[in-house]
């Protein structure tokens, strides 16, 4: 369960528990690639799903823009 962070809002119990984690891919001369795997529900899962934002940055404030 995510305690702090921007993720601690889904704590609500309006969805089962899900696990997720960020990351970059980088890119020789240009932006790198922003990614997202997650899968849930925890700790039995059913559904997973990966999202790539191609030349999208890396960290929260660059995927807003994305969005």
């Amino acid at each position: 369960m995510v305690e702090y962070g921007t993720g601690r809002r889904l704590n609500d119990g309006t969805i089962p528990p899900t696990a997720g984690k960020t990351g970059t891919a980088e890119v020789v001369g240009q932006p790198d690639h922003a990614v997202f795997v997650a899968y849930g529900p925890v700790p039995d899962p059913e559904i997973a799903i990966a999202v790539v934002v191609e030349n999208g940055g890396y960290g929260s404030p660059d995927h807003k823009k994305n969005i």
